[in-house]
């Protein structure tokens, strides 16, 4: 019984549209990790947790304006991210 639930995840993950909409999760969910991890690195007193809410804030063009790049490597992810 446990075998078929698995079984109708597996055939709807053969769909292409499917597929393509996970590929797209994953990779924004990448970009937010990597450009939090950038923002922590580069940014004076920036926590790993600040990048993430600044990379979500970013590329979801929410843009509250609360948070800003302030070095110029900053301010070049943001603009290449964005």
């Amino acid at each position: 019984m446990h075998f078929y639930f698995f079984k109708r995840i597996f055939k709807k993950l053969s769909q292409p549209e499917i597929r393509m909409m996970i590929g797209l999760g994953a990779v924004f969910f990448l970009m937010i990790l990597v450009f939090a991890f950038v923002m922590s690195t580069y940014e004076k007193d920036v926590t790993f947790l600040d990048g993430l809410w600044t990379a979500y804030i970013t590329l979801t063009t929410i843009g509250y304006g609360d948070v800003s790049a302030a070095t110029p490597q900053g301010r070049w992810v943001t603009v290449l991210t964005s």
